[in-house]
């Protein structure tokens, strides 16, 4: 199991991965330390999901949920043992001949919701296909990353 320790203030990667896939949603930092000494899981990033990670008694079987960035490490920050976050990412996926458009490309910026709290995903089509590659160079550049998750 490689660790990825982030204690000297480094940024976070842009991506997190549960099982894989790309994450978006809760995570929190296990405070595994009790003053004397530092259990197993000790600072490690792990998923929220439905608590899984934090009770042990409803979930048993369940050894973990830590994510991990885009190499395969885990993430872990005993700095910040106990914090909960939101992750959300920058992403798009692409749809090929809708109605008179030939590329139609949704994208959420990882912050625009609608009111019911759901992600707002921004639309642009396009006929021709080197505008439709720069496009996407541009997205890319600024951090997005293709997903067929929705």
């Amino acid at each position: 199991m490689n660790i990825k320790t982030f204690d000297d203030g480094e940024q976070f990667p842009k991506q997190f991965l549960f099982n894989g896939k790309p994450y978006k949603g809760e995570a929190t930092f296990i405070n595994g330390y009790n003053g004397y000494e530092s259990t197993e899981g000790d600072g490690m990033m792990c998923a929220i999901i439905d608590f899984s990670c934090l009770d042990k008694t409803k979930y048993p079987k369940i050894v973990h949920h830590y994510l991990t960035d885009m190499d395969g490490n885990y993430i872990q920050s005993k700095n910040r043992r106990g914090v909960r976050m939101d992750i959300t990412f920058k992403r798009y996926n692409i749809m090929y001949n809708v109605g008179k458009a030939k590329y139609l490309v949704n994208y959420h910026n990882g912050i625009s919701k609608h009111n019911d709290g759901s992600d707002f995903f921004d639309i642009a089509t396009f006929t021709n296909k080197e505008k439709f590659n720069i496009f996407i160079t541009s997205l890319q550049t600024k951090g997005f990353i293709e997903s067929n998750i929705i």
